[in-house]
């Protein structure tokens, strides 16, 4: 209950700021320290606030851009917060995206020191996000990823050597490749995946995720995967070849009209695995311009109730219950709005005019329960 207050304190103090000038809150040992920014916002102000981080600091940002043209490292483990990755789930509280955005080949490392960091609710774009610079420093565990998306590549190691081990991956949009260099103990839930997941191995695990049009089918480098209660979308009117050498249970797979799926020789699979070739009778109401391979914030992903195996859908998965991003533990539900954890504002109301020199304002918050 206190970690809450204290967030919401924190929040307020950034809804004030972000008003006349932009800051960073970053909460250390009890205490909360200020950084403010000078526009334009970039790696020279991000960079500064992570070197000033200790081991267990929570750092707020605000909802700006960060446009980066150098790299920005961060060698502590941190939970680093932005306002969320959806437009419509931030606004109430007077910020906007919290977006971070390398120029070039500049990207975001995470290195040897970061154990145990998070990233909640925060777009990452322009360059690709790595765990390493070098082969030397790519070795972390214990990083989380929740309710953010990647417009370009999550690389978690420089080689497939490293010795990383036990990363969280919930409720994130992954618009390019999310790639797995061998990362032992890797859980990927609630997830949308719109590109290719090579270099997995027998302790990578999707479950209950959304694939748009993967190109899973070939070969991705990754071996013995598990893939379990998953929807695949494939527009192919064609014969689909599933040929990843990695274990597939209690999946749904949405194909064109005329579809087919066959499995290739090295992929495992059980007989729970499911084909459809209409999808508005799986989902409630997808995308309306290219559903099987474009994600759309607005489109509702729950289960069609009325789609003609519904009540199959709803308790195919390996934990009888429902395929998809609504199913599995319901802490890792794909969360609507995709807001992070820490309490965000629901109302603010400012009167026009004050009573006997008074200005009421009205001020709700609200956390999440998941």
């Amino acid at each position: 209950m206190k970690k809450q207050f204290l967030s919401v304190v924190f929040m307020f103090a950034l809804l004030i700021n972000t008003k006349a000038q932009d800051v960073i809150a970053r909460q250390h040992n009890g205490q909360t320290i200020f950084h403010y920014g000078v526009q334009p916002y970039g790696d020279t102000w991000l960079q500064s606030v992570f070197n000033a981080c200790s081991n267990g600091d929570t750092v707020y940002l605000p909802g700006v851009t960060f446009q980066c043209n150098n790299p920005v490292t961060l060698s502590t483990g941190i939970v680093l917060i932005g306002t969320g990755i959806h437009p419509d789930s931030v606004s109430v509280y007077g910020a906007n995206l919290t977006k971070i955005i390398f120029s070039g080949s500049h990207p975001l490392y995470v290195v040897n020191g970061a154990n145990n960091a998070e990233f909640h609710g925060i777009t990452f774009g322009g360059s690709v996000f790595s765990v390493g610079s070098t082969a030397a420093n790519q070795n972390v565990s214990g990083l989380k990823f929740v309710r953010c998306e990647f417009d370009e590549d999550l690389i978690l190691g420089v080689n497939v050597q490293n010795t990383s081990s036990n990363f969280t991956i919930q409720n994130c949009y992954f618009q390019s490749v999310l790639d797995i260099k061998d990362v032992q103990n890797v859980t990927v839930t609630g997830s949308v995946l719109g590109f290719g997941v090579p270099e997995g191995n027998q302790s990578t695990t999707f479950a209950n995720c959304l694939f748009l049009n993967t190109g899973i089918t070939g070969a991705s480098n990754s071996t013995n995967v598990l893939y379990r209660d998953n929807i695949f979308l494939y527009p192919s009117t064609g014969v689909t070849i599933i040929s990843e050498a990695s274990r597939f249970y209690n999946n749904l797979f949405v194909l064109g009209s005329g579809g087919t799926l066959t499995w290739g020789g090295s992929a495992v699979h059980n007989s729970t695995d499911l084909t459809n070739n209409i999808l508005s009778d799986v989902l409630l109401s997808p995308p309306t311009n290219n559903p099987y391979t474009q994600f759309d914030f607005e489109a509702n992903y729950h289960l069609n109730p009325q789609g003609s195996n519904y009540l199959t859908y709803r308790t195919m998965s390996t934990t009888a219950g429902e395929v998809g991003l609504f199913g599995g533990n319901p802490n890792t539900y794909w969360k609507e709005g995709v807001v992070p954890f820490n309490p965000h504002w629901r109302e603010l109301i400012v009167p026009a005019n004050s009573v006997n020199g008074m200005l009421n304002i009205s001020l709700k918050a609200a956390a999440q329960t998941y």
